[in-house]
């Protein structure tokens, strides 16, 4: 009777072991990602692979979210500000400064009626030797707290 009762309560526990992901709690399951990989067994060759949801399908060349921030003391000593990524296309990078002046890509090379304000550089937005270093002035320019918005266009 003993081992009856072992052998039941042990079958309880192994049922109540077995969740589905579908039964958990709203935000309780990890998110997934596109390079997560899930194991699975190749019956032909006998053996444990990974596949990449990547594998599966491909998700569209998406611009990131645009980012918006203050400008930092870093930031004005450095004379960029880090994006988070790598732009594909450096000239669909769109730099908004909360002034109301538009500010305009481009290097130094830009006619001189319209000069450039700021490029990026890898993973940077660059103001150095641009229209906009040395430019404090909180209605023209950048300065300490000035809100901004950095976007990519597709």
């Amino acid at each position: 009777m003993m081992k009856y009762i072992l052998l039941i309560l042990l079958a309880s526990t192994c049922l109540a072991a077995d969740v589905k992901i579908g039964d958990l709690p709203l935000g309780s399951a990890p998110a997934t990602n596109i390079n997560d990989s899930f194991p699975y067994v190749d019956s032909v060759n006998n053996v444990t692979k990974r596949l990449k949801l990547q594998d599966i399908f491909s998700l569209p060349n998406v611009p990131p979210a645009p980012l918006y921030g203050v400008v930092q003391a870093s930031d004005l000593i450095n004379k960029y500000i880090s994006l988070g990524f790598v732009p594909s296309t450096p000239t669909k990078v769109v730099f908004d400064l909360n002034t109301g002046a538009p500010q305009i890509y481009g290097t130094t090379n830009n006619p001189p009626n319209h000069p450039a304000d700021y490029r990026v550089v890898g993973n940077q937005l660059r103001w150095d030797g641009l229209r906009l270093d040395g430019d404090l002035n909180p209605l023209t320019g950048i300065s300490l707290g000035t809100e901004y918005r950095i976007m990519v266009l597709p």
